[in-house]
């Protein structure tokens, strides 16, 4: 069985510093399972060469076509790829196991930077949470916060797509509203902003924003006094938000604001079911509690809709700002 390598493309897959001899990239077919297709669309042929593949999610090393330089050059590994013209998009599908099905889209910049624009996924598994997730992500070249989804090597794409897949499932897990559609956006301090259409997350309208502290694994700033928080605006406060609460204490017109502000504390997600030892009311709306545990954490609760708005902590000491 015949291997198919070109040194360009083992030097940039496996980062083999020059002077060192490169590892191959192999492939199972004798042509290297090449396709030849526009990957940028400007009417240049770029090359895919098919690595070897050991399951239904087949690798292609991607180069595109550089007329200045006359040659190739190596951009990025995608699996199974496929071309929309019309939309000038590349597509990666890929099954990922226990029943679920990815498919990315992609779109290369002037630069011929390689962007993420959309996510969809599929799980067919009879415990899935979210049986359909589509998700759009939004770029904003005035913001010098948001992260551009580049596709270079790196795992990016990849863990802004879990930032927000494990946002939305925290939403479902506390309000019981399920949104499986929707656009966002990851800046570089590790917010997570969550939008129904690009149009609103270019005029802020946000509905849900998830902000991954030095307390989480996704703190993208590595500051380590960033702390984690949540905000959501529900849609009875705003026609944008597709967030309704579908949970509520017991007898909650019988319980007191601290009560209803405990109830909903102690089964938050950043919360991690701790025990509320005290509570206190600082401002008109906002609250600061301390847990069994010793740490704090400061909660707004909208009187008014008799719902909390914003979590943020854990703090080791007494929040002062």
């Amino acid at each position: 069985m015949d291997s198919i390598v070109t040194e360009e493309i083992s030097r940039a897959y496996w980062n083999v510093p020059e002077g060192q001899e490169p590892m191959a990239v192999e492939s199972m077919y004798r042509d290297g399972g090449i396709l030849t297709v526009d990957l940028n669309f400007d009417g240049w042929n770029d090359l895919c060469f098919q690595g070897w593949q050991t399951n239904a999610n087949i690798p292609y090393y991607c180069m595109l076509w550089n007329p200045e330089k006359g040659r190739y050059e190596y951009s990025v590994k995608l699996c199974n790829v496929e071309v929309n013209e019309e939309q000038q998009w590349i597509i990666e599908g890929t099954r990922d196991g226990g029943g679920q099905y990815s498919t990315t889209y992609y779109r290369y910049d002037e630069e011929d930077q390689l962007h993420m624009v959309k996510y969809v996924e599929e799980n067919l598994s009879p415990d899935a949470l979210f049986e359909h997730m589509e998700l759009v992500y939004v770029e904003d070249e005035e913001s010098v916060y948001v992260l551009p989804a580049i596709a270079d090597g790196r795992e990016l794409p990849g863990t802004l797509i879990a930032m927000a897949k494990q946002s939305l499932t925290e939403l479902y897990q506390w309000t019981g509203e399920k949104v499986d559609t929707s656009c966002f956006q990851v800046t570089d301090m590790g917010g997570v902003f969550f939008g129904m259409t690009p149009e609103d997350m270019r005029h802020s309208r946000t509905f849900y924003t998830r902000h991954f502290g030095a307390d989480t694994n996704y703190n993208l700033s590595n500051y380590e006094k960033s702390i984690s928080s949540m905000y959501l605006t529900s849609g009875r406060s705003v026609w944008y938000s597709p967030v309704f609460w579908n949970v509520f204490p017991d007898e909650m017109d019988g319980m007191t604001e601290e009560e209803i502000i405990i109830w909903y504390f102690e089964r938050g997600f950043l919360t991690d079911n701790c025990k509320v030892e005290s509570i206190e009311k600082r401002y008109e709306d906002m609250w600061t509690i301390r847990t069994q545990s010793g740490v704090w954490f400061e909660v707004v609760y909208d009187v008014s809709l008799g719902e909390v708005t914003m979590v943020t902590g854990p703090y080791s000491d007494y929040p002062v700002h």
